[in-house]
C-alpha cells in the first residue's frame, strides 16, 4: 500500500475528494521536516512547502494513493519532489511494507516568504485552515504553531 503525507491544502477532506483522492486520511505527525510559507509560484502566489530539518516536526494527514492518484500528484504538485518518507518518522500504525510520500519544495522555487508581488491568497489559507478545523482545533493551533513564516503579505 501507499500513501502520501498532506500537510496543506491536501489536509482538507474536500480538497482531495475534488481531485480525485480519498477524503479520508489518518492525522499524523511527523519528524524530520519544517512547514513554511515559501513557495513562490509562477502563478505569482506563495503556498506551503516543506524542507528537512533534522529537528522539524509537523503534523498532517497521511492518506492512501494507488498509482494513478500518485501520477496525479506529481503533474499537480509540480513545484515539489516526492521523497519517500521514513515509516518510523510518522505517528501511524501502518503494515511495514508500506510506502509513504511527501511532496518536497524544489530548491529552485524556495523563497523566504510571500511578499507584495507573490502574496498568500486567502482562498488557500481558506482550505488550509478549514482542513485543518476538520481535524479538530487542537490540530489547527498546532499546524499554526509548527509552520514558518506567517508574514503580512495576504
Amino acid at each position: 500500500m501507499e500513501y502520501v503525507i498532506g500537510y496543506g491544502s491536501l489536509i482538507d477532506p474536500e480538497e482531495r475528494r475534488q481531485i480525485g483522492l480519498s477524503p479520508e486520511a489518518e492525522a499524523v505527525r511527523m519528524r524530520g521536516y519544517r512547514r513554511s510559507w515559501n513557495v513562490k509560484a509562477s502563478n505569482k502566489k506563495t503556498y506551503l512547502g516543506v524542507s528537512a530539518s533534522r529537528s522539524g516536526l509537523i503534523n498532517a494527514v497521511l492518506f492512501p494513493v494507488n498509482e494513478e492518484q500518485l501520477s496525479q500528484l506529481d503533474g499537480r504538485e509540480s513545484a515539489y519532489n516526492r521523497s519517500e518518507v521514513e515509516a518510523a518518522d510518522v505517528t501511524a500504525r501502518l503494515d511495514p511494507s508500506a510506502r509513504i510520500w511527501i511532496y518536497v519544495t524544489k530548491p529552485e522555487w524556495i523563497s523566504e516568504a510571500a511578499d507584495p508581488a507573490c502574496a498568500v491568497k486567502r482562498g488557500y489559507v481558506d482550505t488550509v485552515i478549514g482542513g485543518c478545523l476538520s481535524y479538530g482545533e487542537a490540530f489547527c493551533t498546532e499546524f499554526i504553531a509548527t509552520t514558518d513564516a506567517w508574514k503580512q503579505y495576504w
